[in-house]
């Protein structure tokens, strides 16, 4: 990495040729500062913006004196195809690249993008791509801000390609790039889609047939009907009073497909601009769901994908657990009950026991099924401060229609309940998260956690908060050298790191593996309730000379201490972990997703107490 006989570069300037002959690299292209062009390829020489006319450099406070060559907004752009290329340059890098066609393992199990159709649709559809199992497959996470640069090399990297050399199997080769789906929240998901995410069709998936309704108190939408999606024949279908007074046949809507999508937004021009655009959005006027046409439809094969963009779990599971503690809680701000959720509900002639009662000084709202006590809020915070559940919970692709027939059924359980305002999008986009656990695999490989967290290190960079952008751009480039670099050093004995140590056993006598555990007895501390759950009593101990059983005898469970009689514990069963078939690094990417249904009886393991024959069948 150095220059000619082995000395540092002299100069910052000198530095960063280096850093740039290495592909860690960075442009810099000036913009129009009301966001309407970039100062690139036919409009690169102009000195004000064709669009709104303002000027492309920076200007007084009056607007009379220019600062010619001080440009008024820079767009930092991170060039990916040198990127790339660097990839193939480390031998392990590139051995990694190749895991999904030389090390997975091919069966049922969704444990990788590679196993999902939305992986597969590429194989089948370009297979000259999909043979070069050294072609990237790509994941965006952006907020559609400056994306013509990114679409136009990732176009490149998909027609026509990049030579690369593959350091592992020491060749060049033609390197293509596909972009899969985007990682975004739900507001980035209406920009980089092109449609609206608010009002009636709020939805991205039900798109225009959406089943919202407006609530004139609460001043809000709410996304009720997902009997729709239950089965043809489920009895709650032909309820009218536990719902909305109406029996629904209604078959659930279809997902419009990518070139379904294309055809209706092909005939829109798109205007950029931070120019406020007035759109019509009273129910009957459906042109209103597409306000601009999408930038990735430029990529040819984007209409073919089954998941262009994928809903975020992240956030999703956030606000749909902040919406039923804050109401549970009655937490102000937070909680979806309030005067105007009940005066809705008189207006919809629903649940009239409910109805608000305006007495002289004060307005009474009646206690409704899910209104807890102060008691019962203590209760309720104690258990879920104490609450312990187990990491690696996954699903299994043979139980997804399961998963979805209890997801749509606790929707449609909580409409029988709750206030049509506690159902706002977030509530409904659950609705729709197994089927892009089906198309597209893993959900912890699509969400925005990564992300969110990556964003706070880039915030660290910052040291000049007139200029944050330029602090962490330099402070970028500055960690992608050194994991450059640690790649070279891979065999030298880092400082301040201890050694470890290494047991050696004789080959082919394996070591057993044994858990210590405590017995409770069988016949008089545990018993099962009324809804069919497990309870022990954990503070008796019995068999203590006997702690000791195979670790293949032994099932995960965890305890949630029983509120109303500490005393018992309920025994709820954790998903099991499939560890046949890791190895390595793979541990990382080779988690197999199961669901399994809580237990009703505790794993019975044969005790060799001989102290007590008696109980000789212990827990």
């Amino acid at each position: 990495m150095l220059l000619v006989n082995n000395e540092l570069s002299l100069s910052m300037y000198e530095a960063k040729k280096t850093l740039n002959a290495l592909g860690m690299e960075y442009e810099k292209i000036q913009a129009c500062p009301n966001d309407c062009i970039l100062y690139r390829n036919e409009l690169k020489r102009a000195s004000s913006c064709p669009t709104c006319g303002a000027s492309r450099w920076k200007v007084n406070r009056t607007g009379t004196k220019k600062s010619k060559g001080v440009p008024a907004k820079v767009v930092w752009y991170f060039p990916p195809i040198p990127r790339f290329k660097r990839m193939f340059q480390s031998s392990k890098i590139a051995k990694d690249l190749t895991w999904h066609a030389q090390e997975r393992k091919f069966n049922e199990k969704m444990r990788h993008p590679s196993n999902s159709p939305s992986w597969k649709v590429i194989d089948h559809q370009w297979p000259d791509f999909g043979a070069e199992p050294r072609n990237l497959r790509l994941a965006i996470s952006t907020d559609d801000v400056y994306l013509a640069p990114l679409i136009e090399d990732v176009k490149l990297l998909w027609e026509v390609g990049i030579e690369s050399f593959d350091a592992y199997q020491r060749e060049f080769f033609t390197l293509k790039v596909v972009l899969l789906w985007t990682i975004n929240d739900f507001p980035a998901y209406g920009n980089l889609s092109g449609c609206t995410i608010k009002g009636y069709f709020a939805c991205l998936i039900c798109g225009e047939e959406t089943d919202s309704h407006r609530l004139e108190h609460g001043k809000k939408n709410s996304f009720t009907g997902h009997r729709q999606f239950l089965p043809c024949n489920h009895p709650f279908r032909k309820q009218k009073k536990a719902f909305n007074g109406e029996q629904d046949f209604r078959s659930p809507p279809q997902a419009l497909s990518g070139e379904e999508i294309l055809h209706k937004i092909d005939n829109i021009s798109n205007s950029w601009g931070n120019k406020k655009v007035r759109h019509d959005k009273s129910k009957g006027n459906t042109t209103s769901y597409w306000n601009k046409k999408s930038i990735f439809f430029d990529l040819g094969y984007w209409r073919y994908l089954h998941v262009r963009h994928n809903l975020d779990v992240m956030h999703i599971e956030k606000n749909v657990c902040e919406t039923i503690i804050g109401t549970l809680l009655n937490i102000q701000g937070k909680t979806k009950d309030g005067l105007n959720s009940r005066l809705d509900l008189m207006d919809m002639g629903l649940r009239f026991e409910l109805a608000p009662r305006f007495e002289q000084k004060r307005t009474y709202l009646p206690p409704a099924c899910y209104t807890l006590s102060r008691m019962e809020k203590k209760i309720f915070c104690q258990t879920l401060a104490e609450l312990k559940v187990p990491e690696g919970k996954v699903v299994d692709v043979s139980s997804l229609d399961e998963l979805q027939n209890e997801l749509v059924l606790t929707l449609c359980l909580l409409e029988k309940y709750f206030i049509p305002s506690f159902f706002d999008i977030m509530i409904h986009l659950t609705v729709h998260l197994v089927r892009e656990v089906r198309l597209c695999g893993p959900v912890y490989l699509r969400w925005m956690y990564p992300f969110e967290r990556f964003m706070k290190v880039l915030k660290s960079y910052v040291r000049n908060r007139n200029h944050p952008e330029g602090c962490i751009v330099e402070c970028y480039i500055a960690e992608e050298s050194i994991e450059f670099c640690t790649e070279y050093l891979s065999n030298v004995d880092a400082i301040g790191i201890p050694i470890g140590l290494n047991i050696d056993q004789t080959v082919g006598t394996p070591i057993p593996r044994v858990f210590k555990c405590d017995w409770v007895d069988n016949n008089n501390d545990i018993k099962v309730d009324d809804l069919g759950f497990t309870l022990v009593d954990l503070t008796k101990v019995a068999h203590k000379s006997d702690s000791f059983i195979l670790a293949s005898q032994a099932k995960q469970v965890f305890y949630v201490q029983d509120q109303l009689e500490s005393r018992w514990s309920v025994v709820l069963s954790t998903p099991q972990k499939d560890l046949l078939d890791k190895k390595g690094v793979d541990d990382l990417i080779d988690s197999i997703i199961e669901h399994h249904p809580s237990i009703s009886a505790l794993p019975q393991v044969e005790s060799f107490d001989a102290m007590d024959d008696s109980c000789a069948i212990c827990i």
